[in-house]
């Protein structure tokens, strides 16, 4: 039908569509509706087609809620109504959809519309009376073929179950004499059916059962045993791991007093260096002192020994005016009365000469006095520059000797603060050892329990050899 409304629309007469023409289109709507089952053909036109064209015809406007709801949303709607003397109709109202290509036709030259646009649609009621009663008599032999079906198969099950219930029942039997942990019992196979296949499958698994439980008895026996050897052996090596660990702590505190005692030695060498270099500093300064007096003494004695050499001369000196003196005495004496004064004068400065001779004698014994005690103190002071120079080597050679013995007892220190260290880490290793021995032994002990649990779990299963 909608193959037709194409073909008419786009048929003309002349100049003038034909589908333009109320007259045809109501004509060709009246063909449509006389096909055999067809009770009714109603072209129902779309608002946006009234308002292109024109109106239409009276019975080309939608007539119920069904025809609306098509036209405004464009899906095809189906719906059975009751007909006349109990006829049963089906109404279908199919929309038409303005496309660009329907059934070879472009909607959208002929029409001012959107694409997708409805432009009207089309409600055939055909009477479905005869198809329905077709389906009822097609679902009534339906049943009986199915009860009929239903009896036969009633039949050949029950025929099928006593050759297979037998079998599953001892199957079952054994399963249940199984699940109780009887695995000495065995299943007869009889035939090579599926049931055979399954009573083999069920008498190989409990035979297979059977070894699997008597080699987990063995092995849980083995468990059991080396279980109880390792606990045995870890308690052993946590007892020696502790006794390690206490003998390690005391070796630690007395490393730790070690290193106390070695370091206040360390410090008290490093005090005796100190003292030692400020005592060689001393020492030092005291041997520039004496080179000092020595040299002090040694100028003393080179103006000693001068001062000697002077009174010497002094000596001549007054010597010489005695003598002079003496002869001015003599020669005033020849001379008579007028020479007396010189003589007397002469007579002054040759007793004065013989006071300045015995002056510069007296002076001369105690500067050689003073010289000869300078000589021994000199010769005293070389001898004690030489001594503190000795003294100087001596303090400047004790005091290497502490500042390697400062050094020894630093490394010392040292190395016995790494022992220490080393120790310390041992300890705490140790520590770890014991830690870990114990969570073994717990372990070990765990193994062991859970073995024995184990072996009363499989103490269940009743093999074939054993007596109950």
């Amino acid at each position: 039908m909608v193959n037709g409304l194409n073909t008419l629309m786009v048929t003309k007469v002349g100049d003038t569509d034909v589908i333009s023409d109320k007259r045809a289109r109501a004509k060709f709507i009246e063909r449509m509706g006389a096909v055999d089952g067809v009770q009714q053909v109603r072209i129902m036109r779309a608002k946006a087609i009234d308002d292109e064209f024109d109106a239409g015809l009276p019975q080309e406007q939608p007539i119920d809620e069904m025809d609306r709801r098509v036209l405004a949303g464009g899906k095809v709607e189906r719906a059975l109504e009751q007909g006349r003397d109990g006829q049963v109709w089906l109404r279908t109202v199919v929309p038409f959809i303005a496309t660009k290509d329907a059934r070879g036709i472009n909607c959208l030259k002929c029409h001012g519309v959107d694409e997708g646009a409805v432009l009207g649609a089309a409600s055939v009621v055909v009477d479905v009376t005869a198809d329905l009663a077709a389906l009822r008599a097609t679902r009534i032999t339906l049943w009986v073929g199915l009860f009929v079906l239903l009896a036969a198969a009633a039949v050949g099950v029950y025929g099928l179950a006593r050759s297979i219930t037998r079998p599953l029942g001892r199957a079952a039997a054994l399963a249940h004499a199984v699940s109780e942990g009887d695995l000495g019992r065995s299943l007869e196979v009889r035939g090579g059916d599926e049931i055979g296949q399954l009573a083999a499958a069920i008498d190989h698994m409990t035979r297979k059962l059977r070894t699997l439980v008597g080699q987990v008895r063995s092995g849980v026996d083995s468990v059991a045993t080396a279980s109880g050897q390792i606990a045995q052996g870890n308690q052993d090596l946590s007892a020696r791991t502790e006794q390690q660990a206490s003998n390690l702590q005391q070796t630690a505190a007395s490393m730790e007093e070690m290193t106390t005692a070695v370091k206040s030695s360390a410090e008290s060498a490093q005090a005796a260096r100190q003292l030692a270099a400020a005592a060689a500093e001393v020492a030092s300064r005291g041997g520039q002192l004496v080179q000092r007096v020595v040299s002090t003494m040694g100028r003393i004695q080179t103006s000693s020994r001068k001062i000697a050499d002077i009174i010497g001369t002094i000596d001549g000196i007054a010597f010489q005016t005695n003598i002079l003196a003496l002869n001015a005495a003599v020669e005033a004496a020849r001379a008579g009365e007028q020479w007396r004064g010189f003589a007397v004068v002469a007579g002054e400065v040759r007793t004065l000469a013989q006071r300045s001779a015995e002056a510069a004698r007296e002076i001369k014994s105690l500067i050689g006095a003073s010289v000869e005690q300078v000589d021994a103190g000199s010769a005293l002071v070389d001898e004690a520059g030489q001594t503190m120079g000795g003294i100087v080597a001596q303090v400047h050679k004790v005091s290497d000797l502490i500042s390697e013995i400062s050094a020894g007892a630093a490394e010392q220190d040292s190395g016995i603060g790494q022992v220490s260290s080393a120790v310390a880490q041992l300890d705490r290793m140790t520590q770890q050892n014991a830690a870990l021995v114990e969570e073994s032994a717990a372990a070990a002990e765990s193994l062991r329990q859970q073995a024995a649990r184990l072996a009363e779990a499989v103490a269940v299963f009743k093999l074939g050899h054993e007596t109950p």
